[in-house]
């Protein structure tokens, strides 16, 4: 999941590049320029949004030992001896 997790931040770190580099093309006076700068911070956001949620998840993990979300301690002990 972190694998997946992190192409998915790669590739908005990439598209908000692109956005910033196509406002960079456009003159100062273009309509489109301001458009490619909110879509450059909101592709930005999204990055932050996945990284915020993988942070987020992980310390759940931690706090709850181990535990996937829902599960409680017996669960997760029937769990661990099937798989001994």
């Amino acid at each position: 999941m972190l694998n997946n997790l992190s192409e998915q931040i790669r590739e908005c770190l990439n598209h908000a590049e692109d956005c910033a580099r196509k406002a960079g093309a456009c003159p100062d006076d273009s309509p489109f320029k301001q458009d490619f700068l909110n879509l450059e911070k909101r592709w930005l956001d999204l990055a932050r949004s996945y990284g915020f949620g993988a942070k987020s998840a992980h310390k759940r993990r931690q706090y709850c030992g181990g535990l996937d979300h829902g599960e409680t301690r017996s669960n997760a002990d029937t769990r661990s001896g099937a798989e001994r």
